[in-house]
């Protein structure tokens, strides 16, 4: 029995020595494959998507996303424009990252095979050598066509949400269209609210209070709004807006921080808030220093504004920077009865704007009409470009009205013109000419220094069908801006042809914003091939 025992256990011993001895050599093996992985990583699988973004393997998508919104606003162009190569390489490294991670296959593909198993005919090359701001635009684009990811979480409820700010003057922010806030060159007003509580009271009062102020202070500062619901990473990330409803503003000087709103709101206190934030440029004057103010800057025409006012009224000020340079400007209180006496003013006419015409017998011509930006500037601009004439060599404005005779000349807006072409086409069924004409000849008068000419042209001139994508002349007036050389242009989107959307749209264009769309031909092939007979002026 003893003996039985014995060869027993002794055959468990072999037994256990034998399975310990294989499980060991089993996992030395595994330990060696890990090893062998390990190094072989770096070399296979390329960079690591959730270590760029910070977030674990099995992060949600909504982790992933607000990752993305994060490193976006870190690397936007316009907030780096001394590394721009470094920002462009960057964003599309995070850019492709997102692609893929949003994309449930490809990320399956990722996880088992790293970013190599992924990168044969994923044709990134296109994506590198995008314009940065392209790209940008393209990953932001919100709703429409063209590509581009939409960030609404919520499928069809989301996208039919409400237009709080549709048909006003309200300037909707989101990360598409953060570069107009970088470039701003006037203080914005900026409302954060949470599209959910839009039913509450108090964020009701706040949206039509600025609708208001949206309409009364167009052009003299600009209001504007964010749905933290929806944009959760740029009111965090770049606006630290963490509560919400609240009113912040911003000096147009880009490198300024933002200032809190912390009175009770109202449209007045709103609109003071707002304007105690803006540039002043205008003189207070006095009998005293009435001829320093004449005679300083003598190139520069002179406008006084008469007002019962203790302070410059705000769009004065609006019209002090932005004609800085151009024209001085100063101010008189209905108190300064001297200086009231020597113009012949009562306080019962006031407010009065003047543009000195003889200054020293205390003469001018006076603004007739509302104190509307648009009508004031009308007035203003002859007398403020005047003088820019003085200084400088006389230009004229590059406006022209495009016929068949400067197509086919000169290769206007064609391959061979190497500036932007501003093209605007109307219907004079519904605007006049001299409508356009007007808007025209103020963003002529504005960008006389830069490489663009704008040409207009009554749409019976132009067969546009075989020139422009379908629909993009469906609606008058249309503008267009179109890289002739390189045969693209850009479509002018916004529903009011009015000049400070006009002014933006330049402006982006000029610092190298916006997608370009190919046209279907050059604009000499198609300018009157259908219309030839139509009657217009052919004078240049």
């Amino acid at each position: 029995m003893n003996k039985t025992k014995l060869i027993f256990i002794f055959i468990l011993l072999i037994l256990f020595i034998t399975t310990t001895e294989a499980f060991q050599r089993r996992q030395r093996h595994q330990y060696n494959q890990q090893q062998q992985r390990q190094q072989q990583k770096p070399q296979n699988q390329g960079l690591d998507y959730y270590k760029l973004f910070g977030v674990k393997k099995n992060a949600s998508e909504k982790e992933i996303r607000k990752a993305f919104k994060k490193l976006s606003i870190k690397y936007h162009p316009d907030k780096n424009q001394e590394n721009a190569e470094e920002a462009q390489s960057k964003f599309a490294e995070i850019a492709n990252a997102y692609e893929v991670l949003m994309d449930p296959e490809q990320r399956k593909i990722y996880d088992q095979f790293g970013e190599q198993g992924i990168k044969e005919g994923r044709g990134r090359q296109q994506q590198q050598n995008m314009n940065h701001q392209d790209m940008f635009s393209q990953f932001f684009r919100q709703g429409g066509g063209g590509g581009g990811f939409n960030f609404n979480m919520g499928g069809g409820q989301q996208q039919q949400k409400q237009n709080l700010f549709e048909k006003s003057d309200v300037f909707e922010l989101n990360m598409e269209k953060i570069r107009y806030f970088y470039r701003r060159n006037e203080v914005w007003l900026i409302f954060f609210y949470k599209s959910t509580n839009i039913h509450e009271r108090k964020t009701q009062e706040c949206i039509d209070i600025i609708k208001e102020l949206a309409t009364k202070f167009y052009g003299i500062f600009k209001v504007a709004a964010i749905d933290c619901e929806e944009e959760d990473a740029l009111c965090e990330e770049e606006f630290q807006a963490y509560h919400y409803p609240i009113f912040m503003a911003y000096e147009s000087n880009s490198l300024q921080p933002g200032h809190n709103f912390n009175k009770d709101v109202s449209y007045k206190t709103l609109a003071g808030f707002a304007i105690s934030k803006m540039e002043n440029f205008v003189r207070y004057l006095n009998i005293d220093n009435y001829n320093d103010f004449i005679t300083q800057d003598p190139q520069q025409e002179k406008a006084i504004i008469f007002t019962r006012s203790k302070s410059a009224p705000p769009l004065i000020k609006a019209f002090s920077k932005e004609l800085r340079g151009k024209m001085s400007f100063g101010i008189v209180r209905s108190e300064d009865f001297e200086l009231m006496k020597k113009f012949n003013f009562q306080e019962k006419d006031l407010p009065v704007l003047l543009v000195l015409t003889d200054a020293q017998n205390f003469q001018g011509e006076k603004y007739e009409g509302e104190f509307d930006k648009d009508r004031v500037m009308t007035f203003l601009r002859p007398y403020a470009y005047s003088s820019l004439k003085k200084q400088s060599q006389p230009k004229e404005p590059k406006l022209f009205r495009l016929t068949q005779k400067l197509s086919k000349q000169g290769g206007v807006c064609g391959k061979t013109d190497k500036t932007y072409c501003f093209l605007t086409i109307y219907d004079k069924n519904h605007t006049q000419e001299k409508e356009i004409i007007d808007i025209l000849e103020s963003l002529a008068d504005k960008y006389i220094d830069e490489q663009i000419s704008f040409y207009y042209i009554e749409k019976n001139n132009i067969e546009f069908p075989n020139l422009f994508e379908d629909g993009d002349c469906d609606d008058f007036p249309s503008a267009f801006i179109i890289k002739g050389k390189r045969n693209k242009y850009r479509k002018f989107r916004q529903n009011s042809f009015h000049i400070s959307f006009l002014e933006t749209f330049v402006d982006d264009t000029l610092s190298g914003g916006g997608n370009y769309i190919e046209l279907y031909d050059t604009i000499k092939g198609n300018i009157f091939d259908t219309y030839e007979d139509a009657k217009i002026n052919t004078d240049l």
